[in-house]
């Protein structure tokens, strides 16, 4: 694993926004290298500053639980909401979990359905599950 990172870091420092992110991984997840919660997230900003949604997300998670982050949880859904705006199914989902339980926003089960609606049309199964539930919940 070591020399995956190696290899992660010269991409990384060459400007690639996906080896950024996984770099970041790395340092999160104690992959390779020591866990660095701080390096993480120094990685996947100047990966997320390229618009690489799981950076944006990953960003957004840090802020919303307060990890590595003051937590915010409004910032934490702005880097959401730039991630659903590339339509990545993961942010929509987290919007959507935002929403249904009035974190960083107000609480809207409508927009929540929304979210977990245009998810579910990607295809994403953790938001066609919630949809399910929300359905079974209402009938």
């Amino acid at each position: 694993m070591v020399e995956g990172v190696s290899w992660y870091r010269k991409a990384a420092e060459a400007g690639q926004m996906k080896a950024q992110f996984n770099l970041g991984g790395c340092f999160h997840e104690g992959m390779g290298v020591e866990p660095d919660l701080l390096a993480a997230i120094r990685w996947w900003r100047k990966s997320a500053g390229q618009d690489y949604a799981p950076a944006q997300i990953s960003i957004g998670d840090c802020y919303i639980f307060g990890k590595g982050l003051s937590q915010d949880e409004q910032e934490g859904v702005r880097w959401f909401q730039k991630a659903a705006e590339q339509d990545y199914p993961a942010a929509l989902h987290r919007l959507g979990n935002c929403y249904l339980q009035g974190t960083g926003v107000d609480r809207n089960i409508v927009e929540a359905m929304r979210y977990y609606r245009k998810a579910a049309d990607l295809q994403y199964p953790p938001s066609i599950q919630v949809l399910h539930k929300l359905e079974e919940s209402d009938g």
